[in-house]
């Protein structure tokens, strides 16, 4: 009789010593809005699913929801969760749990999968091919812009990619982060761009996402026909998969320069220099086909006698699109803002001329514009190296424009563009840029370049890190909702040496630094 309990007992312990826990947890999709997880089921006893999480830098997992059956008794095997912030990264898990009274059991974890933005400090998103003859010609002039979850998206050249010297088949590659798999996407090239030209700081390729379809595109010099100059455009709506280009404008005998890109609301617009007329404005849904949209050419005011090249279109907080641009006349040059529909706005007028190579860029904090400008604008322009880059703004819209701000470099350095300038939620102001030639005298800090500002008025320019003085290529920086500042730059390292702790093996990066970023204090040599 003993044996025969000892048996059962048996029997019963075992059929209650573990209950079987689900597999294979995924992530369906993330935004910064919400994360989707879903699950296969594991025992058959289980009639409840506990989701845990914890933070990425976190040590300890807490509950945070559960699925229980429905009016017909199905128990689900996914899950929403709503209540995160957006900018922490999570590691999520799953247990089963069968909550009769007896056993009252709870299964080990599921695998566990991670969420959310990129990690804080340098990522080398895309690494330089080894044994390049001429390695600055991949990641040329990146992009970065941001998607509706304020995560990046990155594109960039790669010119002569088979290094034969004929660079009709130079490309344009891109990839993005993606928050649900905590990961960067396979790099992949979406045109051929062709022979174009990269000298000076303005740059024929620009990158922008709606961040209310998620849409992207690209504008970008299309150089693959020497018989037909055009300017061209690929986009995409489904996060980068796929991708079909367009004409915007073409012309077999007058060429185009510089285009810039902005979309929101389901809408492009575009603006470009054209060598037989100027500087035009091309906007229209991006669903339509281009021949749909409208086109003008933006005011030849101020005085001016001609356009100069370079233009930057942007959207205001509130959706509202402005274009900044030059024209010229033998007393100077004026930088003037334009909002389509209404009379332009010489925002600065400056008696030099514009220099050997400048470039402008628009921003907003809010609905005030911001007109960042490498070149010449005063008399100093050439005593010495704190009269490259200056500061327009406008604090009613850009009715009316604050005397020009000159923003000083890191010691001895000489700007030499291309810049970026983005603004946080509170109005601080950052720009980057690249440096080329001068000398070390005074140089405080690591590369790129960057200023920074609290209301446009007093710049100070230090650098993202204080640690990497290798070179910083065609620099971008945006700042994102919760104010933390992103920023993405090649390195084309000329004979790099991995032992020097100053340098970065060449590659295109990605920085992202912490809320309410400081410049840093240089290390002792």
């Amino acid at each position: 009789m003993r044996t025969i309990i000892v048996c059962q007992l048996s029997l019963v312990f075992s059929a209650y010593a573990a209950l079987q826990p689900p597999t294979s947890l995924i992530v369906t999709t993330a935004t910064s809005r919400e994360v989707k997880l879903t699950w296969t089921a594991g025992a058959s006893e289980t009639n409840q699913y506990v989701i845990e999480r914890r933070p990425l830098d976190g040590d300890t997992f807490a509950p945070i929801g559960a699925v229980v059956p429905d009016t017909n008794k199905v128990l689900a095997t996914a899950y929403t969760e709503t209540g995160f912030d957006p900018f922490t990264a999570y590691v999520y898990r799953v247990r089963g749990v069968n909550t009769t009274p007896l056993p009252n059991d709870t299964s080990e974890a599921t695998n566990s999968v991670t969420v959310g933005p990129p990690p804080y400090g340098y990522t080398r998103v895309v690494s330089t091919p080894d044994k390049l003859q001429f390695e600055t010609n991949f990641g040329r002039h990146t992009q970065m812009a941001l998607d509706g979850s304020g995560d990046p998206v990155l594109t960039w050249l790669v010119l002569n990619p088979n290094e034969d010297d004929d660079f009709v088949d130079s490309e344009l590659w891109f990839l993005r982060w993606d928050r649900a798999h905590f990961k960067w996407t396979e790099p992949r090239k979406i045109a051929t761009v062709g022979d174009i030209s990269i000298s000076g700081p303005a740059t024929n390729v620009r990158l922008a996402v709606d961040s209310s379809t998620g849409a992207i595109a690209a504008v970008f010099i299309d150089a693959t026909d020497p018989s037909l100059e055009r300017v061209s455009l690929v986009d995409s709506t489904d996060g980068g998969v796929t991708w079909r280009k367009r004409d915007i404008a073409t012309d077999p005998a007058q060429g185009f320069r510089y285009p810039s890109v902005a979309l929101g609301a389901g809408k492009v617009h575009v603006s470009f220099f054209h060598d037989v007329d100027g500087i035009r404005y091309v906007t229209g849904s991006l669903a339509d086909d281009p021949t749909t949209w409208s086109s003008e050419l933006v005011p030849l005011t101020g005085g001016g006698m001609y356009y100069e090249a370079d233009s930057d279109v942007a959207l205001d907080s509130a959706g509202k699109p402005a274009v900044a641009y030059v024209v010229s006349a033998e007393d100077g040059h004026r930088e003037i803002f334009y909002r389509p529909g209404s009379a332009p706005v010489v925002a600065n007028f400056s008696t030099s001329y514009t220099g050997d190579f400048w470039q402008l860029r628009l921003a907003f904090s809010g609905v005030n514009p911001r007109i960042a400008f490498l070149g010449e604008m005063d008399d100093h322009y050439f005593e010495d190296y704190d009269h490259t880059l200056f500061v327009l703004s406008s604090n009613d819209g850009g009715a009316t424009w604050n005397p020009r701000v000159n923003v000083a470099s890191d010691g001895n350095r000489s700007l030499s563009g291309p810049i970026d300038v983005s603004f946080d939620s509170k109005g601080r102001g950052a720009i980057i840029t690249e440096e080329n030639g001068g000398n070390s005298d005074r140089v405080q800090c690591g590369l790129p370049e960057l200023a920074l500002s609290d209301e446009s008025l007093n710049w100070k320019m230090c650098g993202v890190t204080a640690t990497y003085t290798s070179g910083a290529a065609s620099p971008n920086v945006h700042f994102v909702a919760n104010d933390t500042m992103y920023v993405a730059f090649q390195t084309p390292t000329y004979q790099f040496d991995p032992t020097d702790p100053k340098e970065l093996a060449p590659g295109v990066y990605f920085w992202r630094g912490p809320i309410g970023f400081t410049f840093p204090s240089r290390p002792p040599e």
